[in-house]
């Protein structure tokens, strides 16, 4: 089911074709969106489905959150979107079917625009994970979780965590972590978990964006323990493979 996601990818700072992170300090009147230039490696009639996790912070995070994901110039569809109770950390999943993807394999853009045009303050960062042999509907269940008001932060309770709920065996549950300020986050051990992405943003300030995957068939947490953050948010899907082959 997962063609090819970040879990191979070489270190924490680097962009690869599946995802990197950036920063904005608002000097400069620059485009506020994240490119990645991903290796598509199935053809059209595998039932693919490409999804895309995406976190933001701050003055670049507006209310209600404005974000944008194309791949290949086509429209990606919105599953699920948590904004943190402060509105300084964001995490999103974005997904687009089989009839939506270019017909033929190779390098295609992957582009996150987010909510200003330029002399934005903040942090964003975007993973792409590529499936097949997947039913051709939305996210079959949808979950996550934000800070709240009396939280004290990640030095308080440094656990966060999102919880998907559904019954359907051999499905992925994929779940994003934003977290503002953060300067590290540690994927909770459970038999299974693949962590695809954790990068840290250190500029203008701190972000941490981090995935991960696991198959499972029915409701799953999934869950990273962050140090230093000032909020956070998590947001996890559910999706149903078509066929056990």
């Amino acid at each position: 089911m997962v063609v090819n996601s970040g879990n191979l990818s070489p270190g924490p700072t680097v962009t690869s074709q599946w995802h990197t992170v950036g920063g904005w300090n608002g000097s400069a009147s620059v485009p506020i969106e994240l490119k990645v230039s991903h290796g598509l490696q199935t053809a059209k009639g595998n039932n693919r489905m490409v999804v895309v996790g995406i976190t933001y912070t701050d003055t670049i995070l507006t209310t209600p959150p404005i974000a944008a994901v194309t791949y290949d110039t086509q429209p990606m569809q919105l599953a699920v979107q948590l904004v943190d109770a402060k509105k300084q950390s964001y995490a999103g999943i974005f997904y687009i079917l089989d009839a939506a993807l270019p017909a033929g394999t190779g390098s295609k853009d992957v582009v996150a625009t987010y909510a200003l045009p330029g002399y934005g303050w903040g942090h964003a960062g975007i993973d792409v994970m590529e499936l097949k042999n997947t039913m051709q509907v939305a996210p079959i269940a949808t979950g996550g979780s934000v800070l709240l008001p009396t939280d004290p932060g990640c030095g308080g309770s440094p656990s966060r965590s999102a919880t998907v709920t559904f019954t359907q065996p051999g499905s992925l549950v994929y779940g994003v972590l934003g977290a503002r300020g953060a300067s590290a986050a540690t994927l909770t051990a459970a038999t299974g978990l693949v962590e695809t992405w954790n990068q840290l943003q250190s500029t203008p300030d701190k972000m941490i964006g981090a995935a991960a995957y696991v198959f499972d068939g029915d409701n799953r947490t999934i869950a990273w323990n962050v140090t230093n953050c000032f909020n956070s948010a998590t947001a996890i899907v559910a999706i149903k493979r078509l066929s056990a082959n």
